[in-house]
């Protein structure tokens, strides 16, 4: 198993009603406080704060309604952990700038690019970006997707840009589990970050009843993602630090 000195753990932090696993649980700036310093206390090196749920079958909300959501969990998240970098999940442009008038953040898009504006912002702003296989795109297609929008990022390579190969989105179980290591590895010859994402979802349920022994959703979640990182993912999204980092420590003895 690849050493996880090689993959940094995001954690999870989620500023919404009904997000599939924490809903509702962190929306006031003091809960979600209180569990992104735990995060961090468990080994989470950065957080990713999400203020729309992407799960399937998710209700959108307003550019107004997820600022409301968001900015004041940003604001505290930043003051009081001002070390620890932070990705913001969103896919509209002026909720990006919004939380880019706050902190140094990274934008995790899962339109990949595809939402209305986020092209221009981000040419605009340069700032770091996560690039997600959106739904729309088959996963046969991750390859070209990447090249076509890395492209379009003007000029090209002048951007810290990272690939997340969207595992879960518009996929059938088979096509994750190709993308968690096949799709993992095809992204590689472009020589960006790569991020990966299974945790607690719907394929990692699918992976936990083919183990040979009981086994939690998080720990079940962490060898999977395991596999993406021995294939070349370089940052792991979790909603449980302490329980990826304990089955990584045990793949690693």
């Amino acid at each position: 198993m690849a050493s996880m000195q090689r993959a940094q753990v995001i954690g999870i932090l989620n500023a919404t009603p009904d997000s599939f696993s924490d809903g509702g649980l962190f929306l006031s700036p003091s809960a979600a406080l209180a569990q992104a310093q735990k995060l961090v206390a468990d080994g989470a090196d950065r957080l990713d704060l999400g203020a729309e749920s992407t799960r399937p079958g998710f209700a959108p909300v307003d550019e107004g309604e997820e600022r409301a959501r968001l900015l004041p969990v940003l604001r505290a998240v930043a003051a009081a952990l001002p070390e620890i970098p932070i990705s913001v999940d969103t896919t509209k442009p002026a909720v990006a700038r919004a939380a880019l008038s706050l902190a140094p953040v990274t934008v995790n898009d899962v339109s990949g690019l595809t939402a209305p504006g986020m092209m221009d912002f981000a040419r605009e702003s340069r700032a770091p970006w996560v690039l997600m296989r959106p739904s729309s795109v088959p996963a046969r297609d991750l390859v070209s997707f990447f090249a076509r929008q890395l492209a379009a990022l003007d000029p090209p390579g002048s951007q810290p840009v990272a690939l997340d190969p969207g595992i879960g989105f518009g996929t059938t179980r088979e096509e994750d589990f190709r993308l968690l290591e096949d799709g993992v590895r095809a992204l590689l010859p472009f020589a960006r970050p790569i991020w990966l994402g299974v945790s607690r979802k719907r394929v990692a349920r699918v992976f936990r009843e083919s183990l040979p022994a009981p086994a939690s959703l998080d720990a079940a979640s962490a060898v999977l993602a395991l596999r993406g990182v021995a294939a070349g993912a370089t940052h792991v999204r979790v909603h449980d630090p302490a329980a990826f980092l304990a089955v990584a420590a045990k793949e690693d003895a």
